[in-house]
């Protein structure tokens, strides 16, 4: 197909003769530098659509059988993936080449749609022209296109120079302009602030202001009073925000998820902020109250292990399901025998001979400045584990067989219950 396109190109090229050669363009091309391309109206030309433009029943026939022919479209943009400007070809005239290929055919443009993006559709009743480095597309119902291609004169190359420099001396003028607005604005707002005395969000002061741990702090007693605080057993993103005055210290603590009187004295008591608020008005410097949002991120890693339990006066001793000595190796042992004793007493001698099946939780908590989406820098980071859930299955109990293996030895079943 395409050699049949280059053919026919060939035999229309002396319709052409003003031109200094006549391009094929069948796929994304950029125009050489020192030329430019051309589509010129009310000239015949030679283009190819796509087989469905031939086929009744969809977009691109419709266009092409229309009252008002047309075909769309001719991409253009300064990058070769997506064009900023895409130009349908309303035409007359239509007539197929003597090759008989059907989708090859000449026509007769009389104005384009000029599709740019960011401002809608327009009419252009001029030439088409392509610029040297564009990047130059057929697409969508618009499979090949003759194009006209032109040395630039030295006059067009100094005006496009000119226009060049131009356009730069007014990007950069516009920057300034935009800087100097956004300057003014700035002062403005710092200088609203100051006068209320509100707080400034810790991106709009001189320097970051960052949360971070007070020194000789332990840190096993921070997560442990976090995790009171924390929703049992969920893990996930808890936002907070933390406002702080003008000397350094945490005034309060806004969170929607978690209980903020409690946060705030936890946050007073083991954090604190790197440095001192300031901002610069008018050449002067100024010690300034700030917020700013920490997030403190739970992962739970959660362990169920079955257990009998034997309680009795001389103390409570806890057996895995397929042994048959008491468990005293396992790390998880303390935090059960803390959930024990803490059961009143006739709770405590009815778990005598029971399975109690038990959630072992490992809450990795850590602690960001910034929310989850701008999460700037970890300053907290620790392990808490604990029971999330106990339950006690009464329907279970010690076979009589383990029962009296563990009473041989030193486990003397009379003198434990």
């Amino acid at each position: 197909m395409k050699k049949l396109f280059l053919a026919v190109c060939a035999l229309l090229a002396t319709a052409f003769v003003y031109a200094q050669k006549v391009v094929l363009l069948t796929s994304t091309s950029r125009v050489p530098e020192g030329k430019k391309w051309v589509v010129p109206l009310k000239k015949s030309l030679l283009i190819e659509v796509v087989p469905e433009a031939l086929r009744y029943g969809n977009l691109c026939s419709a266009e092409l059988l229309s009252d008002n022919p047309t075909v769309s479209g001719l991409g253009v943009g300064p990058n070769p993936y997506v064009p900023l400007d895409i130009y349908s070809i309303h035409f007359t005239g239509a007539k197929q080449t003597s090759l008989g290929v059907r989708t090859l055919m000449t026509v007769i443009p009389t104005y384009f749609g000029h599709n740019q993006r960011g401002y809608g559709i327009t009419s252009q009743e001029e030439n088409l022209v392509m610029e040297e480095g564009q990047y130059v597309a057929p697409m969508g119902c618009l499979a090949g296109i003759q194009l006209l291609e032109y040395t630039l004169s030295p006059a067009e190359i100094k005006a496009r120079k000119a226009a060049a420099v131009a356009a730069a001396k007014a990007q950069e003028k516009k920057k300034q302009d935009e800087e100097v607005a956004w300057k003014r604005k700035r002062e403005e707002e710092t200088k609203a602030r100051l006068d209320a005395g509100e707080p400034f969000e810790v991106y709009d002061v001189s320097k970051l202001v960052r949360m971070i741990m007070k020194d000789t702090i332990d840190e096993g007693a921070v997560s442990r009073e976090l995790a009171r605080l924390l929703p049992a057993g969920k893990e996930g993103n808890y936002i907070c925000r933390l406002d702080v005055d003008a000397a350094g210290n945490i005034t309060s603590v806004k969170s929607n998820q978690l209980d903020t009187a409690a946060l705030r004295l936890l946050m007073v008591k083991y954090f604190k902020s790197d440095r001192i608020g300031e901002v610069t008005y008018k050449d002067k410097l100024y010690r300034v109250p700030v917020y700013r949002d920490i997030n403190i991120v739970v992962v739970n890693e959660v362990k169920k292990i079955d257990t009998y339990v034997m309680t009795g006066k001389k103390g409570t001793f806890f057996i895995p399901l397929r042994a048959e000595k008491p468990d005293t190796t396992s790390p998880y042992i303390p935090y059960l025998e803390a959930y024990v004793k803490e059961l009143p007493e006739k709770e405590r001698k009815s778990l005598n001979r029971c399975l109690v099946h038990t959630d072992y939780v490992r809450q990795r908590i850590s602690i960001y400045n910034g929310n989850h989406s701008e999460a700037e820098d970890q300053f907290f980071r620790k392990t808490v584990e604990s029971i999330g859930a106990v339950t006690v299955d009464p329907n279970v109990r010690f076979r009589k067989d383990i029962a009296d293996k563990i009473g041989v030895g030193a486990l003397i079943l009379g003198s434990v219950l």
